[in-house]
């Protein structure tokens, strides 16, 4: 994939000098609100507000960008929020199985202690 990017950046850095050696003319260039009048080559002219052009669009395409990362960023913090609460339930879980657990054997056992003399007296109240 390198070798592709370095292909590609060669063909445009050639395809650059050849405009620039075939686009030698002076040209004007005039900063209209402002009273600077400027000699340049025209290739200069072309290649420099293709570069500002360039510059602009991959500022302005960073803003989108920043909504998506503050999203992302929120859902993560919901996430781990979420999971300290899953967690937090899951000890609760074990904390109210193992105070249930003693008094199941125990209840067991007092049943089957129970005489039948016991049985009716309990069924008679």
């Amino acid at each position: 994939m390198r070798l592709i990017s370095w292909i590609i950046v060669a063909i445009v850095a050639i395809a650059a000098m050849s405009f620039a050696i075939s686009n030698r003319d002076p040209v004007t260039l005039d900063l209209w609100p402002l009273p600077f009048k400027q000699e340049a080559p025209l290739y200069l002219a072309i290649l420099g507000a293709a570069l500002v052009g360039f510059l602009v669009a991959g500022f302005l395409s960073l803003f989108p960008l920043t909504k998506w990362k503050h999203l992302a960023r929120a859902r993560e913090r919901d996430m781990e929020i979420s999971k300290r609460k899953i967690e937090r339930f899951q000890d609760q879980i074990k904390d109210l199985e193992a105070a249930t657990k003693p008094a199941a054997p125990a209840a067991q056992s007092r049943a089957l202690q129970l005489t039948p003399q016991d049985n009716k007296s309990a069924d008679a109240a």
